[in-house]
């Protein structure tokens, strides 16, 4: 991003934002803008369905579909509960990685 930026003749550092922990080396730099602190407790925090991520596709593809999205993750969450093993895809997925591992090699 910072190339793109500077060869577009623009200072990356007049256009960027870091959003990281306070003992992150990217919360001093002068490379930013600004930067914004999350918890380094909070677990996930890089995930798309975490806060940075909200608003990345937030902003990307509107906070409609972010809902939407995060409509189809509490599904899978629903399913992936299910103790049937046939109707719980992320169990059937788990157990086909460790078929391949341990079984074929």
């Amino acid at each position: 991003m910072k190339d793109a930026l500077t060869k577009a003749g623009l200072d990356p550092s007049k256009h960027m934002i870091a959003v990281t922990s306070e003992t992150s080396p990217l919360a001093k730099s002068a490379d930013y803008l600004a930067a914004f602190f999350m918890d380094d407790y909070i677990g996930g925090r890089y995930s798309s369905t975490s806060g940075v991520g909200g608003a990345v596709l937030s902003l990307a593809f509107g906070p409609e579909v972010f809902a939407q999205f995060l409509d189809g993750a509490a599904e899978t969450d629903a399913l992936a509960k299910n103790e049937d093993l046939l109707k719980n895809p992320a169990m059937l997925d788990a157990l086909i990685g460790v078929y391949e591992r341990n079984v074929l090699g």
